[in-house]
């Protein structure tokens, strides 16, 4: 028993002796595997990356992450660019990111808590979420808590520090490179028709019973028979509720009908200039749309092109580069497979 603890103590996280041979290692790991009842949940090793092990529990962990809504916008994993891919092999995730995150920690790169906060706050943002409850509620699906999804974002924002610092600096963009890209491939500069819309907002408040939803309801078709009577967006959005917070009208300006909602979309397809859309019932809120005019489509110039066609160029140079070194890692480290 003593050496049993004397082994675990070993091998515990942050108490590993990064001096253990990884032959020594795994000749620890095999008797330790061999020491645990049969009769109990056997949590064994499935991989050595380096002077680390990543267990069986770790590997079922991420699997669940990797098919959370939330977590699944915190993979970064260039060669395996769907969710599908990544859930196909969440060893290779597992190893990669624990590479990363090897390198990182050598290199001094550290994420403070304010900024695992302020992440978390986008997300909400990001994902419609108004509370910590709902993000409780979406978490629980896959039996993850808050503090999965904090250490996830810093794991995340770690990396992503680590690649602005070995990759982004050696990333070269010429103009010469952004101008051929246009002429060679014009047909991604075609506009489609564009809507300018206006539009009016009456957002649920945090937490809203179906009662609550119903009566903003009422007030919302009340605006809509102001806008039906010819009274403009700005008079009519005098009618909402003025205890009602983030209640708007605003001009929209040009938008592509193809960005929007496919509900959005439908209701705005059946709109001449000068027409209101019905009462459109959105997770957020409810939306009433005036269609203003119409921009039939044209080609977008040069010079209006050049920041995206810049942004394209880079996330493409970057993510052959970031491939690059993720190899160059793997092939510089120790990784053990015992699946």
């Amino acid at each position: 028993m003593l050496c049993l603890n004397l082994l675990l103590l070993l091998l515990s996280p942050g108490r590993m002796n990064r001096n253990i041979p990884h032959r020594l290692l795994g000749c620890l790991l095999l008797l330790l595997g061999t020491s645990t009842p049969s009769d109990a949940y056997v949590d064994r090793v499935v991989a050595i990356v380096n002077d680390e092990v990543i267990t069986l529990s770790e590997l079922e962990l991420t699997r669940q992450q990797l098919k959370n809504p939330l977590l699944q916008q915190l993979v970064m994993d260039f060669d395996e660019p769907s969710t599908d891919q990544v859930l196909q092999s969440p060893l290779k995730h597992l190893i990669k990111k624990r590479l990363q995150l090897q390198a990182a920690q050598k290199r001094g790169i550290a994420v403070g808590k304010e900024t695992v906060f302020q992440a978390l706050q986008e997300v909400k943002l990001q994902q419609g979420l108004s509370s910590d409850t709902a993000i409780l509620k979406t978490l629980s699906i896959n039996d993850l808590t808050l503090a999965h999804l904090s250490r996830e974002l810093k794991n995340y924002l770690m990396i992503l520090k680590m690649v602005q610092r070995e990759i982004h600096p050696h990333i070269v963009i010429r103009e010469l490179d952004v101008r051929h890209y246009y002429d060679r491939n014009q047909e991604q500069f075609v506009r489609p028709e564009r809507m300018h819309l206006a539009q009016i907002f009456l957002p649920f408040p945090p937490d809203s019973s179906e009662e609550m939803i119903l009566a903003i309801e009422e007030k919302a078709e009340k605006v809509l028979e102001h806008l039906s009577g010819g009274d403009s967006p700005e008079i009519a959005s005098q009618v909402m509720p003025t205890n009602l917070e983030g209640a708007e009208w605003k001009d929209l300006g040009l938008i592509n009908p193809g960005e929007l909602v496919r509900e959005i979309q439908e209701a705005l397809s059946l709109l001449e200039p000068g027409q209101n859309s019905p009462v459109i019932r959105t997770p957020s809120g409810l939306r009433i749309f005036r269609l203003i005019g119409k921009t039939p489509p044209d080609f977008l110039s040069y010079k209006d092109a050049k920041t995206q066609i810049h942004q394209r160029l880079f996330l493409e140079r970057s993510k052959a580069a970031y491939l690059e070194w993720i190899q160059k890692l793997r092939n510089e480290s120790y990784v053990e497979i015992r699946m």
